[in-house]
């Protein structure tokens, strides 16, 4: 076993260069992981449901990329390293003795990522935690918490991914020979092959991913569904971009009249080729910038409407209350007088009525507990409406 250990560490320090992408990569994904799940428990946003909720959900998206973006640098890594593999096969190494190499070659990388990812992430956690309740304008008290929930669903989360990219890895050792292996950096692309299932999948999964974006107005819903239409839509958009791109170009490829000429020629024969192994890049980059243009715009629009909101929300800088009152004239009077030393540049009274119910299609129904349509009904006298809120209606 030592041998074995010896062996694996010497072969990540001699393909440094080739790691180096797959430790930025699986560091990164470690880190970007714990800050959400991190801050998603902290205790500094206890009470802010929505937001904590925002944070988990997220954590679900960033695990699901986190699988497709790793496997994807690990086959980059696996299909560099088939000549060096297949050495070991011709110096006499069996099938056995390679996969305990390449199992200890994981437990080690997995190891340094671990535990470089959450370090890093345990530091940026606390500065994105201070960002966030600047944001929301709450009191900062600054301290280093280390999330144990947080920390145990990373290691189960990313060592289920690396567990995944182990069997990938042996897989191919395990299938091929050791001529396959040896030849295997310099044998070039086979044409991909038409994936109908796939490109139907991709179609379908992003189609119903914007429905459901653009179709939901309830916004209980919204939230409960946000989650499953970015799922969709990453399914979606990888599906189209290595299957959809191939069928798309393949479609092209039949259309004789437009395939056989020097441009179309030579530029759909190439990006024929050349997709099958650059689409999953190409979907990560596509996925990447609209998380990042969604965010940004969503978080600028909604932190720019705060008083906005506020104003629609709240139309006075203060309210009281008083629940089922006899005596409103007097309940006003005293509170005129106590605020007889305060300025202020309007006081009025209000009578209304409050109920519970249900909003369907423009309809009001009291007392009507349909969770989907739940609404807070305040009536009021049309005079009293016209009179204070400057109207004229009948």
């Amino acid at each position: 076993m030592r041998f074995y250990l010896k062996l694996a560490l010497g072969n990540i320090k001699k393909n440094k260069k080739l790691y180096s992408s797959y430790f930025i990569s699986t560091i990164f994904s470690i880190t970007l992981y714990f800050i959400i799940k991190t801050v998603g428990n902290s205790p500094t946003l206890k009470g802010q449901d929505s937001i904590t909720m925002f944070l988990n959900l997220g954590g679900y998206v960033i695990a699901l990329f986190s699988l497709i973006f790793l496997l994807y640098t690990n086959s980059f890594v696996i299909k560099n390293r088939k000549k060096e593999i297949s050495l070991y096969h011709i110096l006499g190494m069996e099938k056995r003795n390679i996969r305990s190499m390449m199992l200890l070659e994981t437990i080690v990388i997995a190891l340094i990522s671990l535990v470089s990812g959450i370090v890093i992430g345990m530091l940026l956690s606390q500065i994105t935690s201070v960002i966030i309740l600047r944001i929301i304008h709450k009191s900062i008290h600054f301290s280093l918490i280390f999330s144990m929930d947080a920390f145990i669903q990373t290691i189960i989360v990313f060592s289920i991914i690396f567990l995944i990219s182990l069997i990938y890895n042996i897989t191919i050792v395990v299938r091929s020979n050791p001529i396959e292996l040896l030849k295997g950096q310099n044998i070039g692309e086979k044409e991909p092959k038409t994936k109908i299932f796939l490109t139907l999948l991709g179609i379908i999964a992003l189609g119903v991913g914007y429905y459901i974006a653009l179709s939901i107005t309830d916004p209980m819903q919204a939230m409960v569904l946000f989650f499953v239409a970015v799922v969709l839509v990453m399914i979606g958009t990888y599906c189209l971009f290595t299957a959809g791109s191939i069928a798309l170009l393949k479609f092209l490829k039949s259309r004789r009249n437009f395939y056989y000429q020097p441009t179309h020629f030579t530029s759909i024969s190439g990006l024929l080729y050349r997709m099958k192994q650059n689409a999953v890049g190409l979907a990560n980059i596509c996925i990447l910038c609209t998380c990042v243009l969604v965010t940004l715009s969503s978080t600028i629009c909604l932190y720019k409407g705060i008083q906005d909101s506020i104003k629609r929300q709240y139309y006075m800088d203060g309210t009281i209350t008083v629940t089922n009152s006899d005596y409103p004239d007097q309940v006003y009077e005293d509170v005129k007088g106590l605020l007889k030393n305060k300025k202020y540049d309007s006081l009025y009274t209000l009578s209304y009525y409050k109920y519970t119910g249900s909003l369907k299609k423009n309809k009001v129904h009291l007392n009507d507990y349909d969770y989907n349509h739940l609404a807070s009904i305040n009536l009021i006298s049309l005079e009293d409406y016209n009179h204070y809120f400057n109207q004229n209606l009948s």
